[in-house]
């Protein structure tokens, strides 16, 4: 399970910050790339519920599904339209806050993130996600899908 404060919406610098989207693509990466898991956004990494209503106001549509269809679109940018079936968005309540709820499949193939005209491969290992270079990423890779390459 991991933690996100928010989608784009900086809490640091009170202003929208839209690099936080590659950390929730890199988190998503790296869990469709292991086991799979659950991702959290609008909370904080000590577990304190804060929401997601400030990324809504950011959002040309601001509901929780103008939410869902800035993350379709994230995925088809970064991942591929054609992993969005193995990221499956919910949304739920605490304390009277909105919470995204991401359910990440494993992925039966290696996902790339495709960023700055290159593509990065990301696991989740343990309780962070990693970037693995391109050697260490072959082994994974080959251990992981016994199929591929």
């Amino acid at each position: 399970m991991e933690f996100k404060s928010s989608l784009r919406w900086d809490y640091r610098q009170n202003a929208r910050n839209e690099d936080l989207q590659i950390a929730v693509m890199k988190a998503i990466c790296g869990m469709l790339n292991s086991q799979g898991g659950i991702l959290l956004v609008g909370v904080q990494d000590d577990g304190t519920v804060i929401g997601i209503e400030r990324d809504l106001k950011t959002l040309q549509k601001q509901s929780a599904d103008g939410f869902e269809l800035l993350l379709t679109d994230l995925v088809k940018n970064y991942l591929g339209l054609e992993h969005r079936n193995r990221v499956h968005v919910d949304f739920a309540r605490e304390g009277g806050r909105q919470v995204c709820v991401i359910a990440i499949e494993r992925s039966p193939a290696p996902v790339f993130l495709h960023i700055g005209g290159r593509d990065e491969f990301w696991v989740r290992m343990g309780n962070s996600t990693r970037q693995l270079d391109a050697k260490a990423a072959l082994h994974y890779i080959q251990a992981h899908w016994s199929d591929a390459g």
